[in-house]
């Protein structure tokens, strides 16, 4: 199912907590919603369902205006932060809730399907409290699927789960979801979870969004430092001018960029910490270092400036130099 966000507001006394957002969800799409905390991501997450009525602006569902359609009617599957399981059925029995209540005679041949679906082996009297977090999620998600959805919303699923069992779930939950085929709109706070499952990504920012695109979009072409400083997390901004020909300086440092821009103009380089190329020209001393397993973040010092880099770790170790190029793909120029 596409869906259609048109110039929606929404107002709670003088907070204007979303503020004429549109944007457009392809069917079958993971669409992502990444923001600081109280950025309206979740308010937005809450109109799209019909929990909340926006003061002014339209939704639609397949080109059917559904702004002041009762939530119960618009076929919604719902995953929240915190499990939402009826803790007096079994884990099965929740899975197999809304088939239940449709009074479906298949409803067994459903459950099992789901239940190789998430990749859970239960017997018919585990309880959701003997379960792991991780696998009560899981079981949110299957229920929510057999709800038959024509849409699904998920509000800070992975939050509260530890490091390692995030790592492998959030591409579990990718996979899922894509193989059911149903449209999704995913809301956290997490980028790299975002960037993980998302196949495009809206950052909302004050209640308006800032910029959508595919997470490598919006990492090598951010739109502004906002942009270029919150995906991807650290990110080295510098004050710069254009010598013309795509060339800024920086001190006595003399780098290629990704656009050009005219000659003598004040501009802000963002650049990654990808950008580093070992074995280049610039000679960089290392006065700092963070080992993080195959890549080693760095502070480096070259003619005088200050970056910070990601290198691979071999190539950095022991050394208390090295010599490296900046890939001006990697570097985006903002004009001051």
């Amino acid at each position: 199912m596409r869906i259609v966000v048109r110039n929606v507001r929404k107002r709670f006394g003088k907070v204007v907590a979303v503020d004429d957002v549109s944007f457009e969800v392809k069917d079958g799409e993971i669409f992502g919603i990444i923001g600081l905390s109280g950025c309206g991501k979740t308010t937005l997450l809450k109109i799209i369902a019909g929990i909340l009525r926006p003061d002014s602006g339209k939704i639609y569902f397949d080109d059917v205006d559904v702004t002041n359609l009762a939530l119960e009617e618009r076929k919604i599957g719902f995953v929240f932060q915190d499990v939402r399981l009826f803790n007096h059925l079994t884990a099965i029995e929740n899975i197999a809730y809304a088939p239940t209540l449709r009074g479906e005679q298949d409803r067994e041949e459903l459950v099992d399907w789901l239940m190789g679906f998430i990749r859970a082996d239960l017997s018919k009297s585990t309880m959701p409290t003997e379960l792991s977090r991780g696998m009560q999620q899981k079981i949110s998600l299957a229920r929510a699927i057999a709800s038959e959805p024509n849409l699904l919303l998920l509000d800070e699923p992975l939050a509260g789960l530890d490091a390692r069992i995030k790592s492998t779930m959030v591409f579990e939950l990718r996979d899922m979801i894509k193989d059911v085929g149903v449209t999704a709109i995913y809301v956290t706070h997490d980028q790299w979870e975002i960037s993980s499952i998302a196949d495009r990504i809206a950052i909302m920012k004050a209640g308006k969004i800032i910029q959508i695109g595919t997470p490598e979009e919006l990492y090598y072409r951010p739109v502004n430092e906002y942009v270029a400083t919150f995906m991807g997390g650290e990110c080295n901004l510098l004050n710069a001018y254009s010598l013309g020909n795509s060339q800024f300086k920086i001190g006595d440092l003399i780098l290629k960029g990704s656009r050009n821009i005219e000659n003598g103009r004040n501009v802000k380089l963002a650049i990654k910490l990808d950008a580093f190329i070992p074995n280049g020209r610039f000679e960089a001393k290392i006065i700092e270092r963070n080992f993080m397993g195959p890549f080693t973040r760095l502070v480096l010092d070259i003619n005088g400036i200050k970056f910070i880099a990601k290198m691979p770790s071999k190539q950095v170790f022991n050394v208390d130099k090295v010599f490296v190029d900046i890939d001006p793909n990697k570097i985006v120029v903002f004009e001051r």
